[in-house]
């Protein structure tokens, strides 16, 4: 039995029954607070160890597992390249035609601010279409929130906490979630008010707050306090969101860090149930910077696992102090902080989507929000809102686009989760980045919406618009020995308006181009230190680095490492070589070190700057540093090399692969280029090689990175990345 609406009450009665002997027996070892799931078939409660113990002997009971806390998403803390926008105003030039915010509508194509540009929210808005997300608290009836006929974004608004609706919460989780997903942008807000004097705005810097489906119904789901939720409350959410709320899509800005991640957890089962139910599950990344740092659930392959990519427009707004800086900016760039690297099942996240960072609205109590705040500290009815915890709900509402546009040409039937994942991967703008870090590439709603208007199948034989492909796996996994060669089949579809010629091939970024190393001294404890105000009034000591990029070179790799000795971290800040700001390495504790990606970096001389908090404490020591660009090579065949596709017709590439001959994880693509676009299509390939055991010696190494410091992230924090090798057991 599914969770679906036809379903579900036989679902619940079966779940129910077949539970009931241990519920029973649980409650006769002295088990409290019982909660009985149906998405789930299993129960929470509070028992003793030997209670436990009793129930995990039992031979019925396939798990009993500690039901864990799972903290609030903390904002990304900042200290206190991609395409660059092709509106670079920080302000607008008539504070009476306010800029739209947040930036990722335009970098995403979702929309702006002229109406005869191309952008999805002509063709879709979401309406008909409902999104849960799992967050803290809200205010339902914030301005942005209500429609102009008076009716509610949010129609449904639920505790499991047990704390209520209308407990002092945080909210700064729920109003960037809402916001991203469907704020209305019926308000107009000064951005001079929100900046900190210290880095001031012009009188009339204005802006609206428009989410990615404005026309999306939102059901709200508390699931988290500010000191966390545990699983089963978590669960509890997913489970209303499934057979009471019978929702289109489930957002989920949270998770944990289970070792093993073997997907068998309490909240992957209840996915994969609302998976199993039509429901689509976006859940982000997490916070954590490079290498290995995918959180649970999102390494589910079942669910669409989103990093975040660089939104700079509001930093540019922010950070007008900043030594060096002309006033431009470039976004798109894979987010220092995004969660990101190859799954422990050998997969990598499925695409990007704006993380880094922009504007959500808020509602100015701090009684009950204590979130909403300026950058002073003070109540503010905006705030700025970051991370994948971002990324994932402008995917949710990309996913509430693809399903109207769908249902709307194929005679009111929902697409399936597993074809929208295949819609927004094969229409996402590939970036260049490495695949373990991009996916796919970056969220175009757009050409989503136009993909979900064009698929000819069953349900219906729509005219085909624009010039999209359809791949019919999200992504290729080849686990073998190391050495050996393997074959994996890519089925395409041509699902636009013209005959396309499609060209294939594998690529890995593995030519260096260039090579930079050094060192610089920073004191944040001297009173004699070079130093800039940031957009909270916070001094910060700094010194600067330039470095080349030569021509030629496909991607980035900015990294520094330094020893931590005081609770301050240093941050990495770049500008290209005409004084934009292109990002920098978002620290989120202290750590040891920091890392950021530039794609297609612009050739020339760029600047690179270090800096910390100005404090008795502040950092002093050296920060050592590398920036290495390279460029792309080929790995292994595909046949053929060309396919010409009429619309609707279908063809298949056989991918062929040589596994390292060094046993671990490569992160390729397979690269597909069509005569009649202007984008690429990257199939993210993961190549992993396994040790060879013969005599007990066979070995692996790598190179330690790192992550951002992220509070309880899988990261590592060293003076410097060290090599390791390991005996095979």
């Amino acid at each position: 039995m599914s969770a679906t609406a036809s379903d579900t009450p036989r679902r619940q009665s079966l779940t129910k029954t077949d539970q009931q002997p241990l519920v029973q027996l649980a409650r006769g070892a002295g088990a409290e607070d019982v909660k009985q799931f149906s998405v789930i078939n299993g129960f929470a409660a509070s028992m003793s160890p030997a209670a436990q113990d009793l129930l995990a002997a039992d031979p019925r009971v396939r798990a009993v597992v500690p039901d864990r806390v799972i903290k609030l998403p903390s904002p990304v803390k900042r200290g206190g390249a991609g395409t660059g926008a092709p509106d670079q105003r920080i302000c607008p030039s008539d504070p009476a035609e306010p800029l739209l915010e947040p930036e990722a509508l335009q970098l995403t194509h979702t929309a702006f601010e002229d109406r005869s540009v191309p952008q999805a929210q002509n063709l879709a808005t979401g309406k008909g279409v409902k999104v849960a997300f799992l967050a803290d608290g809200i205010d339902i009836d914030n301005a942005d929130f209500v429609r102009p006929d008076g009716s509610r974004v949010i129609v449904d608004y639920q505790d499991f906490t047990g704390e209520g609706v209308n407990a002092p919460t945080a909210g700064g989780e729920a109003f960037g979630d809402a916001s991203s997903i469907a704020a209305q942008g019926r308000r107009t807000y000064d951005l001079a008010d929100f900046a900190h004097p210290a880095s001031p705005l012009p009188k009339g810097c204005t802006i609206r707050i428009r989410g990615i489906s404005p026309g999306a119904s939102l059901v709200a789901l508390k699931v988290l306090s500010d000191v966390g939720g545990s699983t089963s409350s978590i669960v509890q959410g997913v489970e209303y969101a499934v057979t009471v709320a019978r929702v289109d899509v489930i957002n989920e800005s949270l998770g944990a860090h289970p070792v093993p991640d073997n997907q068998n957890d309490p909240l992957s089962l209840a996915n994969r149930a609302a998976v199993a139910a039509g429901i689509t599950v976006t859940a982000a990344s997490g916070d954590a910077g490079i290498n290995g740092t995918v959180g649970a659930p999102a390494g589910d392959p079942q669910v669409i696992s989103v990093g975040a990519s660089t939104s700079q427009r509001i930093f540019a707004q922010l950070r007008r102090n900043m030594p060096g800086f002309r006033g431009g900016w470039v976004s798109d760039n894979v987010a220092a902080i995004s969660s990101a690297g190859i799954t422990e099942r050998a997969e990598v996240i499925d695409l990007v989507a704006p993380g880094n960072s922009g504007w959500s609205v808020c509602t100015p109590d701090v009684e009950m929000f204590a979130s909403c705040i300026d950058a002073a500290g003070e109540p503010s009815p905006i705030r700025e809102f970051g991370g994948t915890s971002q990324s994932a709900p402008f995917t949710a509402g990309a996913a509430a686009l693809v399903i109207e546009a769908y249902a709307a040409t194929h005679r009111g039937v929902k697409p399936s989760p597993a074809l929208i994942k295949r819609i927004l991967t094969s229409t996402a703008t590939d970036q260049n980045d490495p695949a373990d870090r991009q996916g796919a590439g970056l969220l175009n709603t757009l050409q989503a919406v136009l993909a979900a208007q064009s698929i000819q199948d069953s349900h219906g034989t729509s005219q085909p618009k624009g010039d999209n492909l359809l791949v019919d796996r999200t992504q290729l996994s080849v686990t073998a020995a190391q050495g050996a060669e393997r074959t994996v089949p890519l089925r395409v579809t041509n699902i636009g308006a013209n005959i396309q010629a499609v060209k294939a091939h594998n690529r890995v970024l593995n030519r260096t181009v260039s090579d930079e190393r050094g060192s610089a001294t920073l004191d944040a404890r001297s009173p004699g230190a070079a130093t800039w105000v940031d957009e909270f009034g916070t001094r910060r000591a700094f010194v600067t680095r330039t470095f080349t990029v030569p021509p030629g070179a496909a991607h980035l790799d900015a990294s520094i490492a330094f020893t931590p000795p005081t609770p301050r971290a240093v941050t990495l800040r770049l500008l290209d070589p005409d004084g934009r700001i292109v990002g920098d390495s978002s620290p989120q504790d202290p750590g040891g070190f920091g890392h950021m990606d530039v794609h297609n970096p612009t050739p020339g001389r760029w600047t690179a700057i270090f800096d910390a908090i100005v404090a008795a404490n502040g950092f002093r020591g050296t920060v050592r540093f590398g920036f290495r660009t390279s460029a792309y090579g080929t790995i292994g065949t595909v046949t053929p090399a060309a396919l010409v596709l009429r619309p609707d017709e279908s063809g298949t590439f056989h991918v062929t692969a040589d596994i390292p001959e060094r046993a671990g994880d490569l992160s390729a693509a397979v690269q597909l280029d069509s005569s009649s676009r202007d984008r690429r299509l990257a199939v993210p390939l993961t190549l992993r090689g396994l040790i060879s055991t013969k005599g007990g010696k066979g070995t692996f190494s790598g190179v330690l990175t790192g992550g951002n410091g992220r509070e309880e992230g899988p990261a590592q924090a060293t003076p410097l990345p060290l090599r390791r090798a390991a005996r095979a057991a």
